[in-house]
């Protein structure tokens, strides 16, 4: 009897994903950067109860955006899904660290020279916010200072952040590449890892609770093992059993895309309501079964979003430069007079998401896309 032949992966849907993931992280960012919030908004324009219907449905939508650390999930499940493909399909380990270092560093350091430029963009065009102290924080030109030091670009090339006013999102890098430089050894010993991660988890929920710190208060190897590790390994899982999952899907089309959006609003109202948009290990979890709900139906029903995976092309370069981007658009608001920090527009926000998009795709050609060029001659080898 002939053995049954495994289900061959459609990566359009995967690069799909990232790019539903690191839109989701921006339309977070924007709104966060670029919307102070609906408290503020009723004292600095008018009281609700004189709010007209359109104003209750524009502060409703942005709920929509509150998901930010959660779609940083989303990307550690992806990430441990892909990490397994090219474990399986290449036992090389000298050459599994080429490839992440040719697919990775170069569009990681576009996204500190982005950084860098728009420091200078906000001292040009608008100095005394650089210079002065305002709306109770100090001035830019402090941060710039710090992300200048000799140390913090040290720190920064092997990817220690301390000083990260424009790259705050780079938190989730050095998760990233820990896990990158451990898969080779860990995914190969499952078992083991799969059940000292899960221990390290209980653990430190039992310890900790179920919201987490601040990244920059917590040991980044700590944060791995203990409180993320969880999420990459589960991404493991799920490529190592993808047959019997995507077989054992129980929904149709319809349905399944039905019930992917009311979890998506629950996650939403878990997170605002109960946590008060705090991170927590409870939308975490909501997360991990949203991307099993999202990968595995897509998968069952080949089901690709075009313009998302359009934006999966590039989302490594959107996600490493899309808060300096943001800060751009902070420099036309303040220049009509909306504000830098507190800014009480309702609609301020959308053009932060659209124009880190345009950034975003034009950075792309100059490190992500030769990458990926380079990578696939080095495959080809």
């Amino acid at each position: 009897m002939l053995k049954e032949q495994p289900l061959k992966i459609n990566w359009r849907i995967i690069n799909a994903l990232r790019g539903f993931a690191a839109l989701g992280v921006v339309v977070n960012h924007a709104r966060g950067f670029l919307f102070s919030d609906d408290v503020m908004y009723a004292i600095h324009t008018h009281p609700k109860k004189s709010w007209e219907i359109w104003e209750w449905i524009m502060v409703l939508v942005t709920q929509f955006a509150s998901l930010g650390s959660e779609f940083v999930i989303l990307f550690f499940v992806l990430s441990g899904f892909s990490i397994a493909h090219s474990l399986a399909a290449n036992v090389d380990t000298v050459g599994f660290y080429k490839r992440r270092l040719v697919r990775l560093y170069p569009t990681y350091l576009i996204g500190l020279l982005w950084a860098f430029v728009v420091f200078w963009l906000i001292r040009f065009f608008c100095p005394f916010v650089f210079f002065n102290s305002i709306d109770g924080n100090m001035p830019i030109l402090e941060y710039y200072h710090r992300f200048i030091s000799l140390k913090n670009v040290l720190l920064s090339a092997v990817y220690i952040h301390q000083e990260n006013y424009l790259t705050h999102q780079y938190w989730s890098l050095p998760l990233e590449v820990l896990f990158y430089l451990a898969a080779p050894f860990i995914v190969r010993k499952l078992k083991l890892w799969g059940w000292v991660t899960l221990l390290l988890y209980v653990v430190f929920l039992l310890y900790r609770g179920v919201v987490y710190g601040e990244p920059e208060d917590t040991n980044i190897v700590v944060q791995l093992f203990a409180n993320y590790g969880v999420y990459f390994l589960l991404g493991v899982l799920f490529y190592k059993y993808r047959d019997m999952l995507v077989k054992s899907f129980p929904m149709g089309k319809v349905p399944w895309i039905v019930f992917a959006f009311v979890f998506f609003v629950l996650m939403i109202l878990v997170k605002g309501y109960v946590f008060h948009e705090k991170t927590n290990k409870i939308t975490g979890a909501m997360t991990a079964v949203f991307a099993y709900w999202l990968l595995f139906g897509a998968m069952r029903h080949n089901f690709v979003v075009g313009w998302l995976n359009d934006i999966g092309h590039y989302s490594y370069t959107l996600y490493v430069t899309h808060i300096a981007t943001i800060f751009c658009i902070k420099i036309v608001a303040y220049h009509f007079g909306l504000g830098f920090y507190l800014i009480d527009n309702l609609f301020v926000w959308y053009a932060g998401i659209l124009l880190s998009l345009a950034v975003a795709y034009g950075l792309y050609f100059l490190a992500e896309r030769p990458s990926i060029k380079l990578l696939e001659k080095m495959r080809n080898k």
